[in-house]
């Protein structure tokens, strides 16, 4: 079974967030491939759902925490569910990938991403795959040369800050093209 995790953040103000999109996506899959709703499983501080995307049997993981410490999700799921770091699949927001754009890593470093960094410490390594999906537009690209506490003040407004309307709209083709990646994903292992 492959754990596929969405990461960002619970509360309702948060939900069409930049940091949400890998809830988002996560949502979007489980509506396709789960064979129920999700459901709270208190124990666990998430929502889980079972299902298969081709033939391979899924659990999908929406974590009740924040996004920064979402690998207390894993540290719970691991003592009730045997499976090794690289059956992980996260689904996350990227700010140095251009909205549209979708990355599969396997192994790879945190790149800052306070959730991939909880993920890591909690699996004890990095031998996980990351989906990762491009959130940057053209204010984020301006803000690549700015002064570093500018440039940390924009980031943060930036990925709590929703999607506008015209790049809402584009969700539904980029959660298509992340789907058929995460196909090939599990069809290679």
């Amino acid at each position: 079974m492959k754990l596929i995790i969405g990461l960002g953040n619970p509360d309702p103000k948060y939900q069409n967030t930049r940091h949400n999109v890998g809830l988002l996506l996560l949502d979007w899959l489980v509506k396709k491939y789960g064979e129920e709703n999700l459901k709270l499983d208190p124990k666990l501080n998430a929502e889980t759902s079972k299902g298969k995307i081709e033939k391979t049997k899924v659990l999908f993981i929406k974590p009740k925490t924040y996004v920064n410490t979402s690998g207390e999700v894993l540290k719970k799921i691991k003592k009730k569910e045997q499976f090794k770091p690289q059956d992980v699949i996260v689904l996350h927001d990227d700010l140095d990938v251009p909205l549209g754009k979708i990355k599969i890593k396997f192994e790879s470093r945190s790149g800052g991403h306070k959730g991939i960094e909880s993920i890591t410490k909690a699996l004890k390594t990095n031998k996980f795959f990351r989906l990762k999906i491009g959130t940057a537009n053209k204010e984020m690209e301006k803000m690549r040369s700015a002064p570093k506490k500018q440039k940390v003040a924009f980031v943060t407004k930036f990925v709590l800050a929703p999607f506008s309307k015209s790049e809402q709209t584009k969700l539904k083709d980029i959660f298509k093209i992340a789907e058929e990646r995460l196909k090939q994903t599990l069809l290679s292992g």
